[in-house]
């Protein structure tokens, strides 16, 4: 597979969810919110390979519950560093470094 440069040099913020998850509704909506646009990558805890996914996925961030949100290859954490990121206007220096500016709403 050939990956077309302009795509790689986006700024892609995916978020690793579970199914049932409040905090991973939360972290989408909040993203919505403020007009980011996302990919998520949903875990279904009834599938049989999701284990094996999910310690996959901790053992690169050593990050144990959901959501796990990366902004390309940084993980920055979960719901409430994702809030803490934004009120913190570090999220708004991150996303700026891929010519992404955020609102300022407060």
């Amino acid at each position: 597979i050939q990956m077309d440069s302009t795509i790689q040099s986006e700024c892609k913020i995916i978020i690793h969810s579970k199914n049932k998850c409040p905090y991973c509704e939360k972290a989408k909506h909040f993203l919505q919110n403020i007009k980011l646009n996302f990919i998520e990558i949903l875990y279904d805890d009834t599938h049989s390979d999701y284990l094996d996914k999910k310690t996959e996925l901790v053992n690169k961030t050593n990050h144990k519950t959901f959501p796990q949100i990366f902004i390309n290859e940084l993980f920055i954490g979960g719901y409430s560093d994702l809030i803490h990121l934004y009120e913190t206007l570090k999220l708004h220096e991150i996303l700026n470094t891929y010519n992404i500016s955020l609102e300022y709403d407060f």
